[in-house]
């Protein structure tokens, strides 16, 4: 791949990138060769829970994370699990690995969290201790954890909460 210009460019696997000086290239494999651009290594991003949410931008609070659940209108998932507003949960299958599986998921915005649930009528924001939050490696992202730690809320696909 040749870039130049204000161009951006991602390399993943074998990639092979030459850029010029402007063009901001995002580094996802060691495997890549990259020359020249500017280069933006996030090969580590799922490396720890604060990697992660820095990454995705999101927001962390005295250790508790705000991550994002994608649902219809029952306030359930396909799993059947319930994020009715005011609730917590705590998963019963917990694997403390970054796979998917075993655990709550959670996106780092709605708009992650829509990719696994496309049909979603609704999104909670929901606390979770960055101490036990998983970063899963893939796209789009997203994250587990053991259990919910700051009651579901009600919030639009940016994020805000709905007035009930």
């Amino acid at each position: 791949m040749r870039a130049f210009g204000s161009a951006t460019v991602t390399a993943f696997g074998s990639a092979t990138v030459t850029a010029s000086p402007c063009v901001a290239v995002h580094l996802h494999s060691g495997l890549a060769t990259i020359n020249g651009g500017v280069v933006i290594d996030v090969t580590t991003i799922n490396d720890t829970a604060e990697k992660w949410c820095a990454y995705h931008g999101v927001e962390v609070t005295d250790g508790i994370a705000t991550v994002y659940k994608a649902i219809n209108d029952q306030w359930t998932t396909s799993r059947g699990a319930d994020y009715t507003p005011g609730s917590t949960l705590e998963a019963t299958d917990l694997a403390d690995h970054a796979e998917c599986g075993q655990g709550l998921h959670f996106g780092p915005t709605p708009a992650h969290a829509l990719a696994y649930l496309p049909d979603a009528t609704r999104f909670v924001a929901v606390g979770v201790e960055l101490a036990t939050l998983r970063p899963i490696p893939g796209d789009p992202a997203k994250c587990k954890a053991p259990k919910v730690v700051r009651a579901c809320v009600e919030v639009d696909l940016d994020g805000k909460e709905v007035e009930s």
